[in-house]
């Protein structure tokens, strides 16, 4: 095959590949025969089908098939040995003409190849950055105190609402008049704090207030975009919380501000542990010292921001295959558009010049990153937390230290009594042991509904997989096309894991004709909700059960910032949706089951 690649300006390349038909010939050959051994055609006994046949059935596909892959493996072979640096992938030419496969070879392809720009950066003496160190100062130090102190403190019982009190009252729903609504939503010992509250205008209503004032406001207006705050603030559902509209009274029968921690001996042991402060000046000089180990991390990244800009500064323009670029960022954004390019192309190619001149810092100071930096990076803030030192210094540790105890621990359960009903479902929401079990009992049926979905769909995918039975697939093209998916991995990759990605595409392709069969459409809002499922499951790993809605918004919506989340995440919506529409499709052989029995069927 005859290459030739022409790169004027340096960074807009355009390489021509000339295919000749002893370039692909014997693969396609190769690959019929593979497919007659396969071929299942009426009246043929497997490998029997005439290849006449075979070529007029498959001989056009694997053709195209095969030539698409030797342009590739030639494309990066050349690059690869004449070291060309290519930006994203190659990209069809606008001259390229059309080529009729069904002629004879040779045949001429050319593809635009996105070239880096080529320029050279070091550093040595004497090259000048600034360099900030953060100076600790009372005003910092007070800060952290009030902080310590503020996190300490407690509650007292007063007069008078001020802004962050705490307060506590009985809630009644109220007609078009005014008056208490017969039968309305009534809650006894409902807990605000209207500092928190969205809106200015409800929020003023509660300035001044006393105990034993009534106050008229509305909800829905008071947090016009949480259900969730409404729901918990009302004790109703989702669904009733959106419905409400209507005003409340609410009459204060108790107020609570937060007061500060005194600056004395139980705060410091609170803070750094009993006696290991002695007074006040001790106090405020283990403070600057934790500040400054802290601020070390802010005044490196300072340092690189400076670094970043000295450098760009000093390697100066840079031009860049523009075309090239906006057509890559547009195929990898086909969603967005061109609309998305053009915003966002100034950016990336500042972004793209900054991780040029990296590498090139990376690669003249031999920089090797090993699993025990990325270990180091995680355990040395554990280091720097027990042994109350800089992060520098917790990287330098390696001696022995001795340990004496002075005092052992042991935790006791809390008793099953009305403080405990309290602490987990809200003051006063739960009378008694038998309402405290049939309230457990309730959550973890909710609970236990995503689990029997999860197993569901294990069942359906084994009866669908039976019900369509063997399918042939053909195995040498999607070899290749996994080989060149994990160039790094290899062949033996390749090898042992072909299998399971044959019935991962088998269940793909049953799972697309559900979708399109039932009509389902995925939507943004089928992707956030669940990402605050997932966030939601990721909180009751640790015990948090009842995390209020505005934190899974929040949580839901870093994780689709992060791109390595949403494809995971469009597919669990997918399977969100099917599993809702086919246990509607279906008939469902119900049976009842233990936990342990359930969690077995998984062993």
């Amino acid at each position: 095959m005859k290459v030739t690649f022409e790169n004027p300006d340096k960074v807009n390349g355009l390489m021509t590949l000339t295919v000749e038909e002893a370039d692909f010939n014997e693969k396609v050959e190769k690959q019929l025969k593979d497919y007659r051994k396969r071929a299942n055609i009426p009246g043929f006994r497997p490998g029997q089908v005439p290849m006449g046949m075979v070529r007029r059935q498959y001989g056009a596909a694997v053709k195209v098939d095969v030539i698409n892959n030797v342009l590739g493996e030639e494309i990066y072979k050349y690059v690869r040995e004449n070291k060309i640096q290519m930006l994203g992938e190659p990209m069809p030419s606008e001259k390229q003409v059309q080529v009729d496969l069904d002629k004879e070879a040779p045949y001429t392809f050319v593809f635009e190849i996105a070239v880096a720009p080529e320029f050279n950066i070091e550093l040595n003496d004497k090259d000048k950055v600034v360099f900030y160190n953060i100076t600790v100062d009372d005003k910092l130090i007070d800060q952290q105190i009030d902080m310590y102190a503020s996190r300490s403190g407690h509650y007292d019982k007063v007069e008078e609402y001020q802004a962050n009190d705490m307060l506590k009252g009985d809630l009644r729903e109220l007609d078009a008049d005014g008056n208490t609504k017969e039968g309305g939503i009534a809650v006894e010992g409902a807990i605000m704090m209207p500092e928190y509250i969205k809106v200015d205008e409800q929020k003023a209503l509660f300035q001044g207030a006393k105990l034993g004032d009534i106050i008229t406001f509305n909800p829905k207006k008071a947090y016009p975009e949480n259900s969730g705050e409404l729901q918990g603030l009302l004790k109703v559902s989702r669904e009733e919380a959106e419905n409400v509209t209507a005003d409340f009274s609410y009459q204060i029968t108790e107020i609570s501000r937060y007061t500060k921690a005194e600056v004395n001996q139980e705060l410091f042991d609170q803070v750094y542990g009993q006696g290991n402060i002695a007074d006040e000046k001790a106090f405020r000089e283990r403070i600057a010292q934790d500040l400054k180990a802290q601020f070390a991390t802010d005044s490196d990244f300072r340092f690189m921001q400076d670094l970043r800009k000295y450098c760009e500064d000093k390697v100066g323009e840079l031009t860049f295959p523009e075309e090239a670029l906006k057509r890559i960022m547009l195929n990898n954004n086909k969603d967005k558009g061109a609309d998305y390019v053009e915003k966002n192309f100034e950016a990336s190619i500042k972004e793209l010049k900054w991780h040029l001149i990296k590498e090139q810092l990376v690669a003249a100071n031999n920089i090797k990153i090993e699993d025990a930096d990325v270990k180091d990076a995680e355990n040395s803030g554990e280091l720097q937390g027990l042994l109350k030192v800089s992060r520098e210094e917790a990287e330098n540790v390696t001696a022995d230290f001795s340990y004496q105890i002075t005092e052992i621990s042991r935790y006791t359960k809390a008793e099953v009594n009305q403080e405990l009903f309290d602490q987990v479902f809200g003051q006063g929401n739960i009378a008694d042991e038998k309402a405290f079990r049939e309230r457990i009992a309730q959550d973890l049926k909710a609970q236990f509904a995503t689990d029997s979905d999860f197993r569901f769909m294990q069942d359906l995918r084994k009866y669908c997989e039976d019900k369509v039975g063997e399918l042939t697939f053909p195995e040498e093209a999607l070899k290749r096309i996994m080989l060149n998916n994990n160039k790094d991995k290899g062949a033996d990759y390749v090898e042992k894991n072909f299998e399971a990605s044959i019935k991962e595409l088998k269940w793909h392709l049953i799972k697309e004709q559900l979708v399109a069969a039932n009509n389902i459409k995925i939507e943004d809002a089928d992707v956030k909700d669940a990402a605050k499922e997932a966030a939601r499951a990721q909180f009751a790993q640790y015990g948090m059960n009842n995390v209020p809605d505005e934190y899974l918004e929040n949580y839901a919506a870093d994780m689709l910032k992060k791109k390595e989340y949403v494809d995971n995440l469009v597919d669990r919506a997918i399977d969100r949706k099917l599993t809702e529409v086919l246990k509607k499709v279906v008939k469902l052989d119900e049976k009842e089951i233990t936990l342990d029995e359930f969690n077995k069927l998984f062993q």
